[in-house]
């Protein structure tokens, strides 16, 4: 009985701790407008979607950081994102981007950890 409990319990709060790390997540589609590389800043490279990105990332704006500097995430992701980014702006092609507002750059920018294309 005791064991059936504590695993109803441990359950229940992995459950929660999920559902709050989740809710940090968000998903923006647009195309992108602009595309901007610095040497210190921004977490090195950023792109600007067409439309606001929202929920409290900088200033409210459609800019959100790749993090091609590796400020905050694994060192070469945010090239690959920005390689992706650059790939959909010349194609004049959609982009859905995955934004973590847990992970931020200079200024409060959120970071997307993922860029779909879409074609």
């Amino acid at each position: 009985m005791k064991h059936t409990l504590f695993t109803l319990l441990l359950t229940t709060i992995l459950v929660m701790a999920t559902n709050q790390a989740n809710a940090a997540t968000f998903e923006k589609t647009g195309k992108i407008t602009r595309v901007l590389s610095d040497s210190s800043l921004w977490g090195g490279c950023m792109i600007e979607l067409d439309s606001p990105i929202a929920n409290g990332c900088g200033y409210n704006d459609g800019w959100v950081s790749l993090d091609c500097k590796a400020t905050s995430t694994p060192t070469g992701e945010g090239n690959r994102h920005y390689a992706s980014a650059l790939l959909a702006a010349s194609l004049n092609k959609q982009v859905t981007v995955h934004i973590d507002t847990n992970i931020r750059v200079t200024y409060g920018y959120c970071v997307a950890t993922r860029i779909d294309t879409i074609f």
